[in-house]
């Protein structure tokens, strides 16, 4: 993602390509909303960002103040489509973020140990 994050963000690459079909979009003037879920928290699966040691713990590995903003896709994604439909044509042309919230580290591993009972950490 390192076009659509400034260069901040290097290993997240379908961003630039989600970028890349909202510039072609909008290069032949056809009208739309685009809708732009944000991370997805069934991305916290991925090795990348959860381990489980051999005793069970997950680790969230990111910064003790990093925020992500989150979606449950399955969940929310309608409600942004829906709000697009019904808010047309004021959002016409524009980004709309989707995000279910922001979280912390802190909070992710709060909800983990309360859906799996375990005790988890951050590193």
């Amino acid at each position: 993602m390192t076009e659509a994050s400034g260069g901040r963000l290097k290993l997240v690459s379908n961003f630039d390509t989600k970028a890349e079909v909202e510039r072609y979009i909008r290069s032949k003037r056809i009208p739309g909303t685009f809708v732009l879920p944000r991370y997805f928290m069934t991305n916290f699966t991925a090795p990348q960002m959860l381990k489980k040691a051999e005793d069970g713990i997950f680790t969230v590995l990111c910064g003790d103040n990093a925020e992500f903003p989150l979606i449950d896709t399955e969940a929310d994604t309608s409600n942004y489509v829906v709000a697009a439909i019904r808010n047309y044509p004021k959002v016409l042309g524009k980004q709309i973020l989707a995000a279910s919230d922001y979280y912390g580290p802190a909070r992710i591993i709060s909800e983990f140990e309360e859906v799996t009972g375990k005790k988890d950490r951050v590193n």
